[in-house]
């Protein structure tokens, strides 16, 4: 199998919330091809079995990869906030969405609730 059937395999695992499979298609894949969109899917598999590290691992290279795509970097801002604790590095990925895409509002909405962090730990 090609990395793109791989893919294809690992997405219908992932569909079936058969995460294990999934995860096995996915990195499949990436050994043969690495695609941002891939390391996405293995983020959500682990994420979905409480892998949180391998989890972080698999969307920091989704997000290297593609660091422009709005919906990889807010995921990987949020799992900064949630998993590192790293709200100076989130903001900062936050604020280059905002600034390629202003009405984007998940990443507003984050960028907030880290603002109120900070403003109730002052």
């Amino acid at each position: 199998m090609n990395a793109y059937e791989n893919y294809l395999a690992g997405n219908d695992c992932l569909k079936r919330s058969d995460y294990l499979s999934a995860i096995y298609y996915f990195t499949t894949s990436n050994l043969l091809e690495p695609h941002y969109k891939t390391y996405e899917k293995l983020f959500l598999c682990y994420y979905s079995v409480n892998q949180i590290e391998e989890a972080f691992e698999c969307i920091s290279c989704a997000y290297e990869l593609n660091h422009k795509n709005d919906k990889t970097a807010l995921k990987y801002a949020k799992l900064l906030v949630e998993y590192k604790h790293d709200y100076v590095l989130a903001k900062k990925k936050l604020l280059n969405i905002l600034q390629r895409n202003p009405s984007y509002k998940p990443a507003k909405t984050l960028l907030n609730d880290i603002s109120e962090i900070f403003n109730y730990k002052s």
